[in-house]
Formats: C-alpha cells, sequence, structure tokens
C-alpha cells in the first residue's frame, strides 16, 4: 500500500490467499462493502497517505528498527543501515510521499542519535556518516523520479557527518569535489584503521570531515548509515 503497488487477486482456488510481511491483503466484506470497491478506495491518495503517516512496519522503517534492536542488543563498533523508502516513492512519481518518508527518515535519524548519547559506551565516541547512493534526475517533470547515466543531476550526492571527531562547520560549500568511493577510508579512519580495496580503486579520507588530529586517534565506535535515495 505504501509504495502505491497495488493489485487485485481474483479465481484464487478454494478462495484462499495468504499475506506476508511484504504485502497486505484486504478483502471486502458480506453484506458490507464489496472487494472491487476495497480495491479502488485503496488506491486513492486519501487512504494511503493516511496509512503512511500510520505505519510502523514499511519497508525502510522495519529495516530500521530491526538495525536499532540489534545495536541495542549486541553493540557492534560498525553498523551499516540503508533504507529505501524515499526511493519507492519517487520512482512511482509520488512527491507527497517522498516528501512525507523523508521526514520520517530524518526521525528515526533522530531517534537513534539520542539513543546513542544516551548510552555510556557510545556517548560522545559514535560518528553517525550519512549520505545517498545516488541522486535523482532534474531538469524536467519527470526526471526527479528516476536516477542513472542519462538522468542528468543524480550523479549529484550529498554527506552529512555527526560525532566528535567532526569540526561543526555546518553546511559546507567549497570549491572541491568528493566522491562516493571516498567514503569508506573515511570511515576506515574514524575508527583509527587504514582501508584498500585490491578490486576497485579507493577514494582519499575525506579531510574536512575530520578534525586535524582524528588520525591519531583510536575511535571506540563508528555507525554508518545510508539515509535515502
Amino acid at each position: 500500500m505504501e509504495n502505491g503497488k497495488i493489485c487485485q487477486v481474483k479465481n484464487l482456488e478454494n478462495e484462499v490467499g495468504f499475506g506476508s510481511t511484504e504485502f497486505m491483503i484486504f478483502r471486502g466484506k458480506e453484506n458490507l462493502s464489496g472487494t472491487d470497491f476495497i480495491y479502488y478506495v485503496t488506491r486513492t491518495d486519501y487512504v494511503r497517505n493516511a496509512a503512511v503517516q500510520a505505519m510502523t512496519g514499511t519497508s525502510g522503517e522495519s529495516t530500521f528498527y530491526h538495525a536499532f534492536e540489534y545495536l541495542r542488543m549486541q553493540r557492534p563498533k560498525v553498523l551499516f543501515l540503508s533504507v529505501d523508502g524515499t526511493d519507492d516513492h519517487s520512482h512511482s512519481g509520488r512527491y507527497g510521499e517522498y516528501l512525507i518518508y523523508a521526514n520520517k527518515a530524518d526521525q528515526m535519524i533522530e531517534e537513534m542519535w539520542n539513543w546513542l548519547q544516551s548510552q555510556d559506551d557510545y556517548n560522545d565516541k559514535t560518528t553517525l556518516i550519512i549520505t545517498t547512493d545516488h541522486g535523482r534526475g532534474k531538469g524536467s517533470n519527470r526526471s526527479w523520479k528516476t536516477h542513472g547515466r542519462w538522468a542528468l543531476g543524480s550523479n549529484q550526492i550529498w554527506m552529512a557527518v555527526l560525532g566528535p571527531d567532526t569540526p561543526p562547520l555546518g553546511e559546507m560549500k567549497t570549491n572541491a569535489r568528493y566522491y562516493q568511493k571516498q567514503i569508506a577510508k573515511t570511515v576506515a579512519s574514524f575508527l583509527g584503521m587504514g582501508y584498500n580495496n585490491s578490486r576497485r580503486e579507493v577514494g582519499e579520507i575525506i579531510r574536512p570531515m575530520l578534525h586535524p588530529n582524528t588520525s591519531s586517534l583510536t575511535v571506540t565506535h563508528s555507525v554508518v548509515g545510508e539515509k535515502t535515495k
């Protein structure tokens, strides 16, 4: 329902159907509503927008809360988290729902950060790196729904860093160019480690993300999160 991928199934053998964590089943009730009516109602923006705001089990949120539970229980030194709700909505052209989910993603990041600061083993020892795996096209009214080689502007991404080893410089705009391939070595540097990959090119550390003396520190924890697409 959240991503608008809704269909109607008829002629089921024995009239039996099953749902899962990935999809939900609705059907009409005898003498109350028809299945056709339920199908068309659930396709309306009015119903889907209300459902999106009430859901806590959408794909991205489910991923977040499972990862959050793992973080609480296992106390890892590095956690990579990817949520894709905005990508689903943008590919389907639902800009309003895209904005709703982006706001939800912000709330999830805030929840995780506040919890980290309340834990003795993470407080003032943890860095959040938030970024995207791609941008979105720009130009025509429809280009924002896609990305790739032929989608102008979708090769532009952003990065945000929050933690004790990053200078509080606010939003930065410089003439320097930074690339996604630089993130891995930057994360390793926060951990007081080096990083190399024999199979593909690795970018250099993004120095403005770190205090000048960070390279000499052994940081206890680093959390890496990929926020939205």
